[in-house]
C-alpha cells in the first residue's frame, strides 16, 4: 500500500528559452512545441569474427532543437533578424539555453545557429512557425544528472 504517492508537475509556463541571451516567447499550442533530437547515438557497437562484442562511445553531442511558435509571436521578428545577419556575415552562432523550472532541468549550447528560414503555410487556420536550431554541443543537466563530455 502506498501511503505517500509521488506527484510531479510540469507547467509549460515554467519552461524558459533564450537564444543569444534574448528570451523567446509565444510558443505554439502543440504537444511538441520544443523538440530536442540528438544527431548520434551515445554508443556504437560491433561484433568481431569470434563473436566478441565491443562498444564505442561516439562523443558526438550535436543536436537539433525545433521550436514551434505561434505565427503572431514577437520572437519571429527577432529570430528572422538574427538569421538574416548570420546568413549575411557567417558570424551568427549564439548560445541556446532551455530551462524547465518545474524539474530544474537545463539544456545549453554555447554555439548554435538557425538552420534555415522556417516553412510557412497559410489557410483557414494559422499554422505554427518552426525554427530548427543546430547545436554544436548540447549539454544536458536533466533533473540534476549532469552530462559530462569526454575529452
Amino acid at each position: 500500500m502506498i501511503t505517500n504517492p509521488l506527484l510531479g508537475t510540469f507547467s509549460p509556463q515554467l519552461f524558459a528559452i533564450a537564444y543569444g541571451g534574448i528570451p523567446l516567447r509565444g510558443l505554439a499550442d502543440a504537444d511538441d512545441a520544443v523538440k530536442i533530437e540528438h544527431e548520434s547515438d551515445a554508443w556504437d557497437w560491433e561484433v568481431g569474427a569470434d563473436g566478441e562484442v565491443m562498444r564505442t562511445q561516439t562523443v558526438d553531442y550535436r543536436a537539433s532543437v525545433t521550436i514551434s511558435f505561434m505565427p503572431t509571436s514577437t520572437s519571429i521578428a527577432i529570430l528572422e533578424a538574427m538569421r538574416a545577419a548570420d546568413q549575411a556575415t557567417g558570424k551568427g552562432a549564439k548560445s541556446l539555453v532551455l530551462v524547465d523550472l518545474s524539474s530544474g532541468s537545463v539544456w545549453n549550447s554555447a554555439s548554435t545557429f538557425i538552420k534555415r528560414a522556417p516553412d510557412r503555410s497559410f489557410g483557414k487556420k494559422a499554422g505554427p512557425v518552426e525554427y530548427i536550431f543546430q547545436c554544436s554541443a548540447l549539454l544536458e543537466n536533466v533533473m540534476g544528472i549532469q552530462q559530462t563530455p569526454v575529452g
